[in-house]
């Protein structure tokens, strides 16, 4: 759109006879005529868009202000290997939400790909040597803390966001929680990390291609990659728009849901978000998996994905405990059926 605006605004600089030629050729090239008789109004209608392109022009670059004030940072810091046993903070930092909400007292970690101002950004890299601290918040991030979240740090990512495993960043591989030496999964790999071992309730993990499921899968965590522009991406480091999500993870399905819910709705600033929800509309997550306790799981259709267990790669002990939970879940009434989603 903006580059529609610029055209029009370079295109009423010329003279108006150098204007209606444009007209016509175009007119011409789209095989059709202006009528002599209406040229007159199509150069009013280019003049009045001109005049709205040049005030849209004139306008700076809109830039989040951060509410520094109502949410000071305080302690920013590197912590030493002795306090990162996991590898998996990249900075760490204090700032407290308000009272109340629907995180009231929890402690959130971000990954590192989640802008926060004042607070250094590594991205999983050291290719920027003299580093990077962004000057606004995220969406979220505001958010997280208008809902009573506890902001705790910023979570190792992969290199530059991307790997589904957990060793590709400067500072050493991010460990497994429940077993050193293993893989915590990629590339929201701190958070998963962090989660998992309960340094914190629940974070922020970003997702283009499994970067919060996978690390969710390794470290037996909630991880959920939402509905395409359900959570603004404002204020986030972009790998490819038309795929960017950011999402919640958390060891239990109602802190997820509750994270969920603090985020979700148009920002009215990310165009990704066409469609969504404003903040007014999102639904009572949190409510909804208190209620589905009450319910259980009597009649509920569950598709077993063929394809996920046809891996040679598939440890056999992986095999048997999802097996066995799938077995779990038929006995307690719901339909479980295989289905097959060839690639």
């Amino acid at each position: 759109m903006l580059l529609v605006i610029k055209s029009l605004h370079g295109l009423l600089q010329s003279s108006s006879m150098a204007v209606l030629d444009d007209v016509r050729t175009t007119a011409d090239h789209l095989s059709f005529a202006v009528p002599a008789e209406h040229e007159a109004d199509y150069l009013a209608l280019l003049s009045a868009t001109d005049i709205a392109a040049q005030a849209v022009l004139s306008q700076p670059d809109y830039q989040p202000v951060p509410e520094l004030s109502a949410y000071p940072r305080t302690d920013v810091h590197r912590p030493d290997p002795e306090a990162n046993r996991y590898r998996a903070w990249a900075w760490k930092v204090s700032i407290d939400g308000k009272r109340g909400g629907v995180l009231d007292g929890k402690t959130v970690c971000l990954k590192d790909t989640i802008c926060v101002a004042d607070v250094p950004q590594l991205f999983g890299s050291n290719a920027i040597s003299r580093g990077f601290r962004p000057i606004s918040d995220a969406t979220v991030v505001t958010r997280v803390l208008d809902q009573g979240g506890l902001i705790v740090g910023k979570a190792m990512c992969e290199n530059f966001s991307h790997g589904p495993c957990s060793h590709s960043t400067p500072f050493g591989p991010v460990e497994n929680p429940y077993a050193a030496g293993f893989s915590a999964g990629g590339s929201s790999s701190g958070c998963g990390a962090l989660i998992g071992s309960g340094e914190v309730d629940m974070g922020i993990g970003g997702d283009q291609g499994g970067s919060i499921r996978i690390p969710a899968a390794h470290c037996g965590l909630v991880g959920l990659k939402p509905s395409f522009g359900l959570v603004p991406y404002t204020g986030v480091l972009s790998s490819e728009p038309t795929v960017d999500a950011i999402g919640p993870m958390a060891r239990t399905a109602l802190d997820a849901a509750r994270l969920l819910e603090a985020i979700a709705g148009s920002d009215a600033i990310d165009d990704r978000q066409l469609g969504a929800p404003s903040r007014s509309e999102v639904m009572p997550y949190a409510q909804s998996v208190l209620d589905s306790r009450k319910v259980g799981i009597q009649g509920l259709r569950i598709g077993v994905l063929k394809e996920g267990f046809a891996s040679s790669h598939l440890h056999s002990g992986v095999n048997q405990r999802c097996r066995a939970a799938i077995h779990h879940l038929a006995e307690m009434g719901a339909i479980v059926e295989d289905v097959s989603v060839p690639l």
